[in-house]
């Protein structure tokens, strides 16, 4: 079955009740890409320690990239669970020259997941696989200064995964709205975070790594079964995917 599909199922009960459910069916995988901003306090070694805790998602069937670069390019290769050194490999990623765009993700966004950067070819060719979600976790120390909206940012990614719950912006930012520390909120990535259902994560947080691995492998995991709300007879049950049974 495809990666977006309702699930229908109709029952009919004793004597004549008829049931329907529909069940929306998760990918089983996502296709993460962290936009980091070179300018955070103490740099990319300040988050080092909780980018790794995100490795945990290769462990599935999730793939990780990171890009710092102005043109979203990947340095390197992603990690996924063929990656034979993944701290090694994500290392390559973080340790890449960094862009002279700060606080534009939107803009390292779009041109890491444009089509000439996916496509033959091109720096990320491969990354965004057509049966997994898409997750795009920003990490910054300041508002969004592009001249992209987040109207705009949320509707790209919308062109890419039709399906909204197979899109889903997160950041990692000062708290909202005052900031914590050196660390400004951020406007711009807090709206689309909140437009796609995501979460707006304190950077001063301890364990903000962990947060994220838990919400990706919660959100998308392989569909085990389904839970009905009435108890039918078994030779009732008629199951329809996409429309056909």
């Amino acid at each position: 079955l495809g990666s977006i599909y309702a699930g229908s199922v109709s029952v009919i009960g004793v004597p004549v009740s008829v049931y329907s459910e529909v069940f929306v069916v998760q990918p089983a995988s996502a296709d993460v890409l962290v936009v980091l901003d070179a300018t955070l306090p103490d740099g990319i070694a300040g988050v080092r320690f909780q980018v790794e805790e995100l490795l945990a998602l290769a462990a599935a069937e999730h793939r990780l990239a990171v890009t710092i670069a102005d043109d979203g390019c990947v340095p390197g290769a992603w990690v996924d669970a063929t990656t034979a050194d993944p701290l090694f490999v994500l290392s390559e990623m973080l340790d890449a020259e960094p862009g002279t765009l700060p606080h534009q993700g939107f803009v390292r966004t779009f041109n890491a997941l444009a089509s000439t950067a996916l496509g033959p070819g091109g720096c990320n060719e491969g990354f965004l696989r057509d049966d997994s979600a898409l997750v795009v976790i920003g990490i910054t120390d300041y508002p969004e200064t592009s001249s992209v909206s987040f109207v705009e940012f949320v509707d790209t990614l919308a062109s890419l995964k039709a399906a909204a719950e197979h899109r889903v912006v997160h950041t990692v930012a000062g708290d909202w709205p005052m900031g914590c520390d050196d660390v400004s909120a951020s406007s711009g990535w807090y709206e689309a975070t909140a437009g796609t259902g995501g979460q707006y994560l304190s950077f001063c947080a301890a364990d903000w790594g962990t947060t994220l691995v838990e919400d990706v492998g919660d959100r998308y995991a392989p569909t085990t079964g389904f839970e009905l709300s009435v108890f039918p007879d078994p030779s009732t049950i008629h199951e329809y995917a996409d429309g056909s049974e």
